[in-house]
């Protein structure tokens, strides 16, 4: 993994490539971790599915056991999969897998690994964000405001008169925990789609950098997770 990274990184200089390590549930899976500053995510290949059955399982324990593993430092992405984890399960075990992908031809389209139903639910939800709704990567100016004001019905906004301060809390519901890291990705990749604004923007930005990225997603998981306290937030570096 090493060898690769100072071939592509520093002998061919190339700077705009994500590079993610995909580990297992071994003990000694961690042991080839290859070292936080050349891994920008981790994954896990989930393939549980048994006799024809899918299973839905957000496989939580899993997912919190590679958070725990990087310190809750690195975003976590299920890089592999047979059967997509039902919405519900995602939902109500906060297991917040920052994506998942379905492996090809009938891992995909065989009710056996996923039903149609659960394909249509977790697609069409606010949680998962798909293609369409993601600026165009090869015209998208990297500093662009979004192109129009948007309505106060499309907008994650404070209610008249109400100031207090609740970091994490994107959505403004009074709570902080994935659902919030959810909010901020979204906004994230698509500003125009997913505005926030007023009361929302500052309590979203918790990781003592300027500006709503992944990183503030990451610490809201962390709270979430109970690795950092919400009381903790904003994060001063």
């Amino acid at each position: 993994y090493r060898l690769l990274y100072d071939q592509l990184t520093n002998v061919y200089g190339l700077d705009n490539l994500i590079w993610e390590w995909t580990g297992y549930t071994t003990p000694e899976s961690a042991d080839w971790y290859p070292g936080d500053d050349v891994v920008d995510m981790v994954g896990y290949d989930k393939y549980n599915g048994i006799d024809g059955i899918p299973n839905l399982s957000s496989i939580s324990s899993t997912f919190y056991s590679l958070v725990k593993g990087v310190n809750g430092e690195k975003m976590v992405a299920m890089s592999e999969n047979d059967s997509i984890p039902s919405l519900e399960n995602l939902q109500n075990d906060k297991a917040a897998w920052l994506y998942f992908c379905p492996w090809y031809k009938n891992y995909i389209t065989a009710e056996m690994y996923n039903p149609q139903d659960e394909l249509e639910k977790i697609y069409n939800s606010e949680y998962c964000i798909t293609l369409d709704e993601l600026p165009d990567l090869y015209s998208y100016p990297i500093n662009a405001e979004p192109s129009s004001k948007p309505t106060a019905a499309e907008t994650v906004n404070a209610t008249e008169g109400n100031t207090k301060i609740l970091y994490g809390d994107a959505n403004l519901d009074g709570k902080v925990n994935v659902s919030d890291a959810v909010t901020v990705l979204q906004y994230a990749a698509n500003k125009t789609k997913y505005p926030l604004a007023g009361q929302a923007l500052v309590n979203a930005d918790v990781d003592g950098e300027s500006g709503i990225t992944g990183s503030d997603a990451i610490t809201i998981q962390k709270v979430d997770a109970s690795i950092i306290r919400q009381a903790d937030l904003p994060i001063t570096k």
